[in-house]
Parts: structure tokens; sequence; C-alpha cells
């Protein structure tokens, strides 16, 4: 496996903690603030709107941006959708970041219905702060969904005494997750680590996608095939994705390294099957939505604990690509991934990019030039970002196509060597 070398390790670690709170409060956890000042942090909007990674699909991409009202609050949606070229200026995010999708450009039917991705972002980032990611989905021949979860207004920064040692660890130590669900602890202790609203808000806005389909009234009426949906998430998002998919969340084993009920100690050492959202569900794959039939999970993070995270990964059957980057400090720890990935019981990818830290696959962050100086520099320049990003949009598309396009397309994407961008490649068909 890739890794830089020792000095580059210790300087990198070293580097990171010196900047760790500023990092957490922007790095796509919370890139939605424009210029208002985020947990007394501004995060700046470029002056001149930033290209991303061009799409390298046969479409023309549109988008459209509606807000719906879930449970008395405003949900955003971005869909993008394969489009008729069209002579406008394309989107630019709220965030300054701009590609090739037309605001709602008239959608291309000829090729539709087209199979939907949903996509669910990481904790407190927009719907649309995967600018190259979603649009290349679409430029690809799929209508994707965006979600504004509620913590892309909602959360901030916020821990108690004794989250601070995992929160000051979690660097140097190689554990990026328990350090940002330690920075965000009293979000995560308030909602159970997400589990009283995101799969909850999956579900409204898949609802809302089909309902959309169905209206002859509305401009994306008839673009979806609803027996061909996908899901992909990046970081929490990717979390819920694998719980949507069929994960489990199974309490038969005690995790001794995680005996904390959720009122006391360490958010990160808490144990999940304490908390009142896992105590109420009727099924441990409760959250698991049947319509979906694939998943891409980039870097989830997991608070399952280790001893329940193998039976957990056994429910999911349905085929699943893992994509993370290999970064050693600034990345979702490798370990608990490749336990789900090898406990999951139908097809499945892993997929490992080099030099690759957890913001570059959300350009919204990736390539704002006046939040470069707080990530890696090597891997956030545009040539380095667009050949990162060139290994996402291949291992994406070739995966959905090979199993949500109508009879399958094999890809040798998926089945050749790995890209020049790309560590490695495990495989495994069948179970």
């Amino acid at each position: 496996m890739f890794s830089p070398d020792r000095r580059s390790r210790r300087s990198t670690a070293l580097g990171w903690l010196v900047r760790l709170p500023l990092t957490l409060a922007t790095a796509c956890g919370l890139a939605w603030a424009g210029t208002v000042p985020v947990a007394g942090f501004p995060i700046p909007v470029p002056a001149a709107a930033v290209p991303t990674a061009a799409p390298l699909g046969p479409h023309a991409v549109g988008v459209h941006v509606q807000t719906f009202t879930y449970q008395d609050r405003p949900m955003r949606i971005t869909t993008w959708y394969p489009a008729t070229a069209t002579a406008r200026d394309p989107y630019v995010t709220p965030t300054g970041i701009t590609g090739a999708a037309i605001e709602d450009a008239p959608a291309d039917r000829s090729g539709g219905p087209y199979p939907l991705i949903v996509f669910s972002p990481g904790l407190g980032t927009p719907g649309d702060g995967y600018y190259f990611f979603t649009q290349n989905l679409a430029s690809e021949g799929y209508v994707v969904i965006g979600i504004d979860h509620w913590d892309a207004a909602a959360t901030t920064p916020g821990w108690s005494l004794a989250d601070i040692p995992t929160l000051l660890s979690g660097i140097p130590t190689r554990n990026m997750s328990d350090s940002v669900f330690s920075a965000f602890s009293d979000w995560f202790r308030r909602t159970d680590f997400g589990l009283t609203y995101r799969a909850q808000e999956t579900a409204f806005a898949l609802d809302a996608a089909l309902a959309r389909n169905s209206d002859p009234a509305s401009p994306l009426a008839e673009l979806i095939d609803p027996d061909r949906i996908g899901m992909s998430g990046h970081s929490l998002g990717a979390t819920y994705s694998l719980f949507t998919g069929g994960m489990s969340i199974r309490c038969e084993a005690t995790d001794t390294a995680q005996r904390a009920d959720a009122n006391s100690g360490a958010m990160a050492r808490i144990d999940p099957c304490t908390l009142p959202s896992v105590r109420a569900l009727t099924d441990p794959a409760a959250m698991r939505d049947p319509r979906i039939k694939a998943i891409l999970a980039m870097a989830p993070p997991t608070f399952i604990g280790q001893s329940n995270i193998a039976r957990s990964a056994a429910d999911l059957r349905i085929p699943v690509m893992f994509i993370n980057g290999d970064d050693p400090y600034m990345e979702t720890p490798r370990d608990p991934q490749w336990a789900i990935y090898s406990a999951a019981a139908g097809p499945k990818y892993f997929v490992e990019i080099k030099n690759t830290d957890h913001a570059v696959a959300c350009d919204t962050v990736s390539l704002n030039p006046l939040l470069r100086s707080l990530l890696p520099s090597r891997n956030h320049q545009p040539a380095e970002f667009a050949a990162k990003a060139d290994a996402y949009m291949r291992y994406s598309a070739a995966f959905f196509n090979s199993y949500l396009k109508a009879g399958g397309m094999a890809d040798t994407v998926l089945t050749g060597p790995p890209s020049d961008q790309v560590v490695a490649v495990e495989r495994t068909f069948s179970s």
C-alpha cells in the first residue's frame, strides 16, 4: 500500500494537530456557510466562481434546486439530470463552485427513464457540495438527488470535557473519525449519531423524487426508472448509505472498548446499543430501504462497536463499493471500512486513491483557494484535484453502470488493473 515517508508522516501529523480546530470547522463538515460565521469561523466564498472537474459522460447536465418542508423545517434538494445542451452560464453553488450543469435546462428524455442515485453528503455539507461527482453521474445517464440534511444548517462544533482527549489524539493516532465524533459530540449526543433524522430524511427525499417523477406537471416527470435506484454518500452520508442498503446495527456482542452510555464518557467511546434510537429499532436492519439496489460509500466512519461490525455488515447483501483516500492522518480510518467490506455478503469493491485526504471528494472545500492553506497542499492544487476527481468519477460510474444499467454493463475499469491515481482495487464478485 502506498504511504508517504516517515518524515512526511510526522510533519503532516504535527501540522494537522496544530490546525485541527480550524480544519474540523471547514473541511466538508461545515462548508455550508458562505460568508456567515459558523462556530466562530467565517467560511469565505471565492470572489470568482471556481470551476470543478469536467464531467466524463456523453450527456449535457441540468440542475434543479427545490426546497421542501420536512418536519417543519426546510429541506433543500438539488437534482442533477441528463439535459439538452443549453447556451447559458452554468450553475454556481452558493459556496462559489461551478461546472457544466445548467440550472433548469430542458431534460433530455431520449435515453430515459434513467436510474436514480440518492446522494447523502457529509456532516454539515449541502447536497450540491460535491459538484464534480454528482454532475458526472448525471452526464453518464443518471438522475441524482443531493440532500441538504438537517445538519447542513444546524450543526456546530461542541464537546464536553470527556471528549477532549479523544479530540486531540485522533490525528496522531490516525483516527480522524474519533476526532470528528468528539468535536461534534454535542450534536451527536443530541441526535444519537444522526439516527434521529438522517435515514428519515433520505426516505423523504427519495419519496419526493418519485412523486415528482409521477407528476405530469413536474419538469422532471418520467425521467426516473423507479426499479433502478442506487445510493451514494460521503463521510456520515456514506455511513447512512450503508444502513439504507441493509447494514444493520447488531448488539449481540459486548465491546469492552465501548462501555460508556450516552450520558457519560467520550462520545467516540459510547456503545451505540445504549442509544434510545437503537433501542427503539424494530429490527437491526430497520433503516434498510428495499428500493436501493446498489451502494457506493466514500470514506464512511462507523460508530458500531468493533465486536459487532462483522455481524452488522453481513446483512449488507446488495452490491457495494468503498472509495477511500490513503492519507494516513486526514482520512477515515481504513480498518473499520475493511472490516465492513470483508463481511458484506454481496458483490463488493474497495478502491483506494493515492495521496488523498477526506476533503478531496468535496470540491466545495477542496477547490476553495481561501481554504487551501488548511488542507494538505499536495492534494488540493487544481491539477492534483483533477486527477483524483477523474478516479472518483470513473470508478463510481463503472460501478453503477454494472449494477443499475439495463442488463448490466461489464466495465474494464472494475475488472482491469488500477488507474494511475489508485493504489489498489479489491473486488469480490459473489459471496
